[in-house]
Protein backbone atom coordinates (compact mmCIF):
# COMPACT_ATOMS: atom_id res chain seq x y z
CA UNK A 1 0.00 0.00 0.00
CA UNK A 2 2.86 2.58 0.63
CA UNK A 3 4.12 1.52 -2.44
CA UNK A 4 1.47 2.99 -4.33
CA UNK A 5 1.01 5.60 -2.15
CA UNK A 6 4.69 6.97 -2.76
CA UNK A 7 4.39 5.99 -6.54
CA UNK A 8 0.75 8.39 -6.61
CA UNK A 9 3.02 11.49 -4.36
CA UNK A 10 5.79 11.23 -6.92
CA UNK A 11 3.04 11.04 -10.06
CA UNK A 12 1.24 14.24 -8.47
CA UNK A 13 4.61 16.24 -7.97
CA UNK A 14 5.62 15.30 -11.32
CA UNK A 15 2.37 16.74 -12.82
CA UNK A 16 2.71 19.71 -10.56
CA UNK A 17 5.87 20.68 -11.28
CA UNK A 18 4.64 20.43 -15.21
CA UNK A 19 1.62 22.42 -14.77
CA UNK A 20 4.18 25.10 -12.96
CA UNK A 21 6.93 25.17 -16.64
CA UNK A 22 3.85 25.58 -18.24
CA UNK A 23 2.35 28.37 -16.75
CA UNK A 24 5.71 30.14 -16.93
CA UNK A 25 6.22 30.11 -20.25
CA UNK A 26 2.81 31.00 -20.87
CA UNK A 27 3.55 34.33 -18.87
CA UNK A 28 6.87 34.79 -20.09
CA UNK A 29 5.03 35.16 -23.47
CA UNK A 30 2.25 37.43 -22.41
CA UNK A 31 4.81 39.55 -21.02
CA UNK A 32 7.15 39.74 -23.40
CA UNK A 33 9.90 38.12 -21.40
CA UNK A 34 12.62 36.67 -23.05
CA UNK A 35 15.38 34.28 -21.95
CA UNK A 36 19.11 35.51 -21.95
CA UNK A 37 20.63 35.83 -25.73
CA UNK A 38 17.40 34.74 -27.17
CA UNK A 39 16.36 36.12 -30.70
CA UNK A 40 14.49 39.27 -30.46
CA UNK A 41 13.09 38.12 -33.82
CA UNK A 42 12.19 34.17 -33.64
CA UNK A 43 10.42 34.21 -36.76
CA UNK A 44 11.35 33.05 -40.59
CA UNK A 45 11.29 35.39 -43.31
CA UNK A 46 8.15 33.07 -45.19
CA UNK A 47 6.19 34.09 -42.09
CA UNK A 48 6.44 37.86 -43.23
CA UNK A 49 3.83 39.76 -45.16
CA UNK A 50 5.61 43.18 -44.42
CA UNK A 51 8.19 44.44 -43.44
CA UNK A 52 8.91 48.22 -42.13
CA UNK A 53 12.66 49.99 -41.52
CA UNK A 54 13.48 53.79 -40.40
CA UNK A 55 17.44 54.15 -40.00
CA UNK A 56 19.50 57.32 -40.33
CA UNK A 57 18.89 57.44 -43.93
CA UNK A 58 14.76 56.65 -43.90
CA UNK A 59 12.09 55.09 -44.50
CA UNK A 60 10.75 51.88 -46.08
CA UNK A 61 7.82 49.32 -46.32
CA UNK A 62 7.99 46.35 -48.34
CA UNK A 63 5.30 44.17 -48.61
CA UNK A 64 5.14 40.36 -49.68
CA UNK A 65 2.90 40.42 -52.94
CA UNK A 66 2.24 37.11 -55.51
CA UNK A 67 6.17 37.35 -57.29
CA UNK A 68 7.52 38.41 -53.93
CA UNK A 69 8.57 41.65 -52.10
CA UNK A 70 7.09 44.90 -53.40
CA UNK A 71 7.81 48.35 -52.04
CA UNK A 72 4.97 49.88 -50.24
CA UNK A 73 6.65 53.47 -49.43
CA UNK A 74 10.44 54.73 -49.28
CA UNK A 75 13.42 55.76 -51.36
CA UNK A 76 13.05 54.98 -55.18
CA UNK A 77 16.46 52.62 -55.89
CA UNK A 78 15.26 50.18 -53.27
CA UNK A 79 17.12 46.57 -53.27
CA UNK A 80 14.30 44.28 -53.61
CA UNK A 81 16.66 41.15 -53.15
CA UNK A 82 17.90 42.08 -50.22
CA UNK A 83 14.50 42.20 -47.75
CA UNK A 84 15.17 38.48 -47.12
CA UNK A 85 19.12 39.51 -45.53
CA UNK A 86 17.05 42.50 -43.81
CA UNK A 87 14.98 39.91 -41.80
CA UNK A 88 17.78 37.37 -41.50
CA UNK A 89 19.75 40.33 -40.04
CA UNK A 90 16.93 40.91 -37.36
CA UNK A 91 16.59 37.08 -36.64
CA UNK A 92 20.57 37.32 -35.51
CA UNK A 93 20.00 40.20 -33.23
CA UNK A 94 19.67 38.91 -29.45
CA UNK A 95 18.52 40.59 -25.93
CA UNK A 96 21.12 40.22 -24.01
CA UNK A 97 19.72 41.49 -20.40
CA UNK A 98 17.01 43.96 -18.51
CA UNK A 99 18.02 47.04 -18.01
CA UNK A 100 14.88 48.71 -16.74
CA UNK A 101 11.60 46.89 -16.52
CA UNK A 102 9.14 49.79 -16.42
CA UNK A 103 11.22 53.48 -17.63
CA UNK A 104 9.34 56.74 -16.82
CA UNK A 105 8.40 58.75 -20.10
CA UNK A 106 11.56 60.90 -18.84
CA UNK A 107 13.95 58.49 -18.71
CA UNK A 108 13.69 57.22 -22.21
CA UNK A 109 16.36 60.15 -23.69
CA UNK A 110 19.07 58.56 -21.48
CA UNK A 111 18.82 55.82 -23.34
CA UNK A 112 18.32 57.30 -26.60
CA UNK A 113 14.73 55.73 -27.00
CA UNK A 114 12.62 58.75 -26.69
CA UNK A 115 13.30 59.40 -30.66
CA UNK A 116 15.19 56.19 -31.62
CA UNK A 117 17.28 56.21 -34.66
CA UNK A 118 16.70 52.90 -35.35
CA UNK A 119 13.14 50.73 -36.13
CA UNK A 120 11.22 47.90 -37.50
CA UNK A 121 8.10 46.41 -37.44
CA UNK A 122 7.02 43.33 -39.10
CA UNK A 123 3.37 42.23 -39.82
CA UNK A 124 3.00 38.42 -39.71
CA UNK A 125 1.49 36.40 -42.48
CA UNK A 126 -0.42 34.63 -39.92
CA UNK A 127 -0.94 36.27 -36.73
CA UNK A 128 -1.60 33.62 -34.50
CA UNK A 129 2.39 32.59 -35.04
CA UNK A 130 3.14 35.97 -32.95
CA UNK A 131 5.25 34.58 -29.63
CA UNK A 132 3.14 36.99 -27.81
CA UNK A 133 -0.23 36.97 -28.56
CA UNK A 134 -1.89 40.19 -29.81
CA UNK A 135 1.48 41.87 -30.71
CA UNK A 136 3.44 42.37 -34.01
CA UNK A 137 7.36 42.19 -33.85
CA UNK A 138 8.61 45.38 -33.53
CA UNK A 139 12.11 46.72 -32.39
CA UNK A 140 13.54 49.80 -31.31
CA UNK A 141 17.39 51.06 -30.95
CA UNK A 142 18.86 53.47 -28.79
CA UNK A 143 22.17 54.59 -28.00
CA UNK A 144 25.09 52.42 -27.49
CA UNK A 145 25.74 50.64 -23.81
CA UNK A 146 28.98 52.73 -21.88
CA UNK A 147 29.71 49.32 -20.65
CA UNK A 148 29.81 46.62 -22.71
CA UNK A 149 29.28 46.25 -26.46
CA UNK A 150 25.21 46.31 -26.22
CA UNK A 151 22.71 48.58 -26.90
CA UNK A 152 19.79 50.09 -25.18
CA UNK A 153 16.49 48.78 -27.14
CA UNK A 154 12.72 47.82 -26.58
CA UNK A 155 11.58 44.59 -28.61
CA UNK A 156 7.81 44.23 -29.42
CA UNK A 157 6.63 47.13 -28.09
CA UNK A 158 6.86 46.61 -24.38
CA UNK A 159 7.99 49.60 -22.47
CA UNK A 160 11.07 47.57 -20.37
CA UNK A 161 14.38 48.44 -22.10
CA UNK A 162 16.87 45.84 -22.71
CA UNK A 163 20.33 45.74 -23.93
CA UNK A 164 20.49 43.77 -27.39
CA UNK A 165 23.55 42.76 -28.95
CA UNK A 166 25.80 44.53 -31.48
CA UNK A 167 24.44 43.31 -34.33
CA UNK A 168 21.75 46.02 -34.85
CA UNK A 169 24.61 48.51 -36.22
CA UNK A 170 23.62 46.45 -39.40
CA UNK A 171 20.56 48.04 -39.75
CA UNK A 172 22.28 51.29 -40.10
CA UNK A 173 25.42 50.94 -41.89
CA UNK A 174 25.04 47.46 -43.69
CA UNK A 175 22.01 45.69 -44.50
CA UNK A 176 20.03 48.52 -43.74
CA UNK A 177 21.65 50.98 -46.38
CA UNK A 178 21.54 48.19 -49.17
CA UNK A 179 17.95 47.46 -48.95
CA UNK A 180 17.31 51.25 -49.41
CA UNK A 181 19.56 51.05 -52.53
CA UNK A 182 22.83 52.29 -51.06
CA UNK A 183 25.84 50.88 -50.19
CA UNK A 184 26.87 49.62 -46.95
CA UNK A 185 29.31 51.66 -44.85
CA UNK A 186 31.05 48.65 -43.17
CA UNK A 187 31.52 44.50 -44.07
CA UNK A 188 27.68 43.25 -43.17
CA UNK A 189 29.01 40.99 -40.85
CA UNK A 190 31.57 43.32 -38.58
CA UNK A 191 28.54 43.89 -36.28
CA UNK A 192 27.51 40.12 -35.74
CA UNK A 193 28.15 38.57 -32.44
CA UNK A 194 28.08 35.18 -31.80
CA UNK A 195 25.45 34.09 -29.29
CA UNK A 196 27.02 32.93 -26.09
CA UNK A 197 25.36 29.80 -24.52
CA UNK A 198 23.15 30.36 -21.70
CA UNK A 199 20.29 29.19 -20.15
CA UNK A 200 19.97 31.96 -17.47
CA UNK A 201 16.01 33.81 -17.55
CA UNK A 202 16.68 37.91 -18.00
CA UNK A 203 15.29 39.32 -15.25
Amino acid sequence: MRRYLGLAVALLLVVGLALFAVNEVNRDQETGKKAAYEPAFPYGGSQVSEVYLLNPDGEVTFRRGPGGWEKVSGPENVDLESVADLLGAWSRVRVISVVDEAPRTEDLGRFGLDSPSIALRARLADAAQAQTPGRQPALEVGKPSPLEPAYYARVDGFPRVVLVSPDVMDFEKGIGRRVMGLPPLVEEDEHRAEPKVQSRPVN
